[in-house]
């Protein structure tokens, strides 16, 4: 059997997606393969949409298989997301059985350097300062805004002060986009999204570069960038729908994306070609 180095997975968006009995079962199926590292790439809960304890709580069994799968030796690596911005605090109360990342993380095989970001930097829509105010909001959507500004007000951080000098209305528009969903948010964004994915890979003198966040499952054919999909099945037009239950398998010498269909994998073929990756690389 051929070892498959690393599975990359990141937007399963727990808590929100109807997806999570697909996600154990690939979790099982993760278990009799020969995987050496499991990396999560944010989003894996979805805070914005439940409250902290509860998508927790409603997620144990899946921590469990995460578990399981260290006890067998594999590598956990979770990356914190802007849907799960709060676990960094998580992190630094309780404390992590698997290996925390909080804003990225480099790992060094076959003497090549993969660079996994969970892709909010590289989104012009998304602003850092709001994430964890919002993973303090109503489950219900209606009372979601109210809530992301009555945590807004608490406290006297600097940036709550500084948020202060903005009009209330405009950070509503702000969080709005935010919350619009990738697919329809960023329609006509993702080729300024791949750029800025790009650019990082060459400024930072990575050999790969793998994020997620857009939803948008991809691999270029030069095995450059990558982006892992998501675990959220859009709801847009049936004529739209783009892949979802996508993950990454990373080997020595390649990149494959794969879909989780029905139990089983499902192989997806890659995107983008090397000239199109060319042009975009020419409009930095």
């Amino acid at each position: 059997m051929v070892k498959t180095v690393i599975i990359a997975v990141s937007d399963v968006h727990l808590g929100y997606t109807k997806q999570k009995d697909d996600f154990k079962n690939f979790l099982d199926y993760i278990k009799e393969k020969e995987v050496h590292r499991l990396v999560i790439i944010g989003d894996f809960l979805d805070m914005w949409r439940r409250d902290i304890a509860g998508v927790v709580i409603q997620n144990t069994d899946i921590f469990w298989k995460l578990e399981e799968l260290q006890n067998q030796n594999k590598i956990i690596d979770i990356i914190a997301g802007n849907h799960d911005y709060h676990i960094k605090n998580l992190k630094k109360e309780y404390g992590y059985q698997f290996s925390f990342h909080e804003s990225g993380l480099d790992i060094v095989e076959y003497g090549k350097i993969y660079s996994f970001y969970h892709g909010y930097e590289f989104d012009n829509f998304q602003n850092e300062a709001y994430f964890e105010a919002l993973c303090y909001t109503s489950d219900v959507t209606g009372e979601q805004f109210s809530d992301f500004w009555e945590y807004l007000q608490k406290g006297d951080k600097f940036w709550q002060r500084f948020l202060n000098f903005f009009r209330k209305k405009n950070i509503e528009e702000a969080v709005k986009a935010m919350l619009t969903p990738p697919e329809q948010r960023l329609e006509k964004e993702y080729d300024k999204v791949r750029r800025k994915a790009l650019k990082e890979k060459e400024d930072k003198g990575k050999d790969f570069l793998i994020y997620g966040h857009t939803h948008e499952p991809f691999v270029d054919q030069t095995q450059t960038i990558a982006n892992t999909g998501s675990w959220v099945k859009p709801e847009i037009d049936p004529g739209k729908i783009p892949h979802y239950n996508t993950y990454l398998e990373i080997y020595e010498d390649s990149i494959i994306l794969k879909k989780w269909v029905k139990g089983k994998e499902e192989m997806i073929k890659p995107k983008f070609s090397t000239t199109q990756l060319e042009r975009l690389a020419k409009l930095w």
